[in-house]
């Protein structure tokens, strides 16, 4: 069920995506947006603007994350806005494979952390840094989709990878899941 407030998130209940996959109220983090203030486009468009995103173990065990997330724009009539891409992640790759070129979120219990969204410069996707440039002032929400499905996830960024199936490699130990997170946000003239 996805309950949505202006200037809050929303969860939706967990998709079974695997055998391992954590139930929405099993989920071991909490994920949510802080309120975000008013912003003036200009602000959205040049960068220094930005939405923040909460995570936070609520268990008493360490939790391995999956560091990024697909992300929607939606303009107060629901249209889709479009992305502009501006740099592709992985062109450089100095790591043997993707998956080991990954930093993933490593977060302790009880251990809370906020991460930064630029509206102009969204670094959360996993194959491209891209962004929107806001046609005009107005009603805005972005809709982030958290998900890591371990096997889907090795094949498509495992090849090279010479320890893919070392249990201890953090793609092998990340928290498998799938959840939407959204914020509504107002930007003025």
């Amino acid at each position: 069920m996805l309950i949505s407030l202006r200037g809050l998130f929303a969860f939706t209940t967990c998709m079974l995506i695997s055998a391992a996959t954590v139930q929405a109220d099993d989920l071991p983090v909490e994920i949510w947006f802080s309120d975000p203030a008013a912003a003036k486009l200009d602000h959205v468009n040049q960068g220094s603007y930005s939405l923040s995103l909460n995570i936070k173990n609520t268990s008493n065990e360490r939790v391995v994350m999956w560091p990024y997330f697909s992300a929607h724009l939606l303009d107060s009539s629901g249209r889709l806005q479009r992305k502009i891409e501006r740099v592709e992640r992985w062109k450089d790759l100095k790591a043997p494979s993707i998956l080991e070129a990954v930093e993933f979120f490593e977060i302790e219990p009880g251990e809370k952390m906020e991460i930064k969204v630029r509206i102009n410069a969204c670094e959360l996707e996993a194959d491209s840094v891209s962004g929107w440039q806001l046609p005009r002032a107005d009603d805005y929400q972005l809709v982030l989709r958290c998900y890591y499905d371990k096997s889907m996830m090795k094949r498509r960024y495992g090849d090279g990878c010479k320890s893919l199936s070392d249990e201890n490699a953090p793609w092998n130990q990340a928290l498998e899941y799938d959840q939407k997170v959204q914020v509504d946000f107002t930007v003025k003239p």
